[in-house]
């Protein structure tokens, strides 16, 4: 089962399944932003699928960034993640961080 974390401004949850990581994040708010997300332990540059909007975004150095209008949905395949720990790193908000294996939560 996923675990939901984040604030007002930005929610996700982190599913792994048969190998991939699976980052579902929602922006909470009547207004647009940009979320920055962490991989960590994924170095170097990979691909990362929006699922459902025909694109990718680039993971460079294990972080990514992706625009939100209000009350958006994004939906995102990482392949080749492993273990690692996905965050997201909200503006103004402390740090959250989800560990898929060990409930490790920050």
């Amino acid at each position: 089962m996923a675990r939901l974390l984040g604030s007002q401004a930005i929610t996700i949850a982190v599913k792994k399944h048969q190998g991939t990581t699976y980052l579902f994040a929602v922006r909470m708010e009547s207004s647009p932003a940009k979320g920055k997300f962490q991989v960590t332990g994924m170095s170097g540059k990979a691909t990362i699928r929006v699922i459902g909007e025909d694109r990718t975004i680039r993971l460079q150095d294990g972080r990514f960034e992706d625009n939100f209008s209000p009350y958006a949905v994004h939906l995102y395949q990482i392949d080749g993640a492993g273990n690692a720990e996905v965050s997201f790193v909200p503006e103004s908000i402390s740090r959250i961080t989800v560990t898929v294996r060990g409930e490790r939560l920050e």
